[in-house]
């Protein structure tokens, strides 16, 4: 069983729980912690927004008829880590995923992406304010 305590009465309602378990002589590890809180919904609005602007400028200006999703690939194999494990005696590259991102994590993908533009490509891409604004934390 696992809690997200949000409220007073959720604990309330966890702890009562916890109560009402019977050990009948085996044991629960019972641990808390913060909850981490990952990306956000305008962080990742904003991703697409650009991703789409990017496909689209690549489509019309060039050659290249790369999808949102395409670029997605591109940029999280560019800018994200990439985590190796032994398995069987082979090592195992997984790739990191935006949604595995803190929200400080996210924004600094955000802002590789769009320096990259900028300096690779010369493209501005658009900032609508409802989602950089909220993506990037500022008030």
């Amino acid at each position: 069983m696992k809690f997200v305590l949000k409220n007073e009465k959720i604990k309330q309602s966890s702890i009562e729980w916890i109560q009402r378990l019977r050990l009948n002589g085996i044991p629960y590890v019972v641990s808390v912690e913060q909850k981490k809180e990952t990306r956000r919904l305008a962080q990742n609005n904003l991703l697409w927004v650009w991703l789409d602007f990017i496909a689209k400028y690549f489509q019309e200006n060039t050659e290249q008829c790369l999808s949102a999703d395409d670029w997605y690939l591109y940029f999280v194999n560019k800018f994200l880590p990439k985590k190796v494990k032994e398995i069987n005696g082979e090592c195992i590259v997984q790739q990191i995923t935006s949604s595995n991102l803190s929200i400080k994590e996210f924004s600094d993908f955000l802002m590789k992406i769009e320096g990259y533009c900028l300096h690779q490509w010369a493209l501005g891409i658009p900032i609508p304010n409802e989602y950089y604004n909220k993506a990037m934390g500022i008030k």
